[in-house]
């Protein structure tokens, strides 16, 4: 449906694929699967479709007549040929041999272009339909903005687990869809005992203490690792993480299960009313 003119940095992904980790394989997936759900919802897709997620925009033209929109992170100036500035999630039509072009990055760190074939969607199809504002439509993201986890496996090897929640943690800048390296701002966190400890499974938001800081395992990251498993990322701030870039900053809250099961069905929620306001 597109040509690639100039690369970019961006990556065809869709939803997570389950059934590989014991040979290694992580589910993978989009970073942002909220914003991939959206974008397809607005097109008539199914919730997982693979979409194009974008770091760095490419320049490309589109090869034929496609339904489109942009969810996850925003941009100043989106245009098409160069003449419609387009307004954020929001469906438009491409005509064969158009160009999407990219601005500036108003928030956010990945946007996930969705597209739907016209052939599908005869006639006016979705175009025009939109989701609107995030703040307004989706109710499950903390209200002060802070990452909650769960107490991890080896959370009782922290000898001063309130240092995780009373501070700034800073982005490095060698984080990766692997995971997020975290440098603490005032204290450093620190074990009861140093002892090795046997490889053990890990999972999406995974936090790790390794020797040089904690780590958030994200949905590329391997399926074992050594270090103690302090805390988790409850399932649906992984793609609030997936917005996040290297020198921003976290601030972390402790949740029971009850809490984040309770947020996840928030944003089961959230999708099933754009999905019936669509319909």
């Amino acid at each position: 449906m597109i040509e690639f003119l100039e690369p970019g940095i961006a990556e065809w992904v869709g939803g997570p694929v389950y059934g590989n980790q014991d040979r290694g394989v992580a589910p993978g997936g989009a970073m942002d699967q909220f914003a991939l759900a959206c974008g397809n919802l607005l097109l008539g897709n199914g919730e997982t479709e693979k979409a194009l997620e974008i770091l760095t925009p490419p320049v490309f033209r589109f090869s034929e007549p496609v339904w489109f929109t942009v969810t996850g992170a925003a941009w100043t100036s989106l245009k098409l040929s160069g003449e419609r500035a387009l307004a954020h999630a929001e469906v438009y039509r491409a005509e064969k041999g158009d160009v999407l072009t990219f601005g500036e990055k108003r928030y956010g760190f990945r946007s996930c272009l969705c597209l739907r074939p016209v052939g599908k969607s005869p006639g006016r199809g979705p175009e025009g339909r939109r989701r609107g504002d995030f703040k307004t439509m989706a109710s499950w993201p903390d209200s002060q903005g802070k990452i909650r986890v769960v107490e991890g496996p080896e959370f009782e090897l922290l000898e001063n687990p309130t240092a995780f929640f009373n501070q700034r943690f800073r982005v490095g800048q060698n984080s990766s869809a692997m995971g997020l390296r975290l440098e603490p701002r005032e204290e450093t966190l620190r074990l009861l005992s140093k002892t090795n400890m046997i490889s053990q499974p890990v999972s999406d938001g995974t936090v790790q203490l390794t020797p040089d800081g904690p780590v958030i395992l994200l949905r590329r990251r391997q399926t074992i690792g050594g270090y103690p498993r302090i805390f988790n990322v409850i399932t649906a701030d992984l793609d609030t993480l997936a917005q996040i870039g290297p020198m921003e900053t976290l601030v972390f809250r402790k949740v029971n299960l009850d809490e984040a099961l309770a947020v996840l069905e928030k944003r089961r929620d959230d999708l099933r009313r754009l999905r019936e306001g669509l319909s």
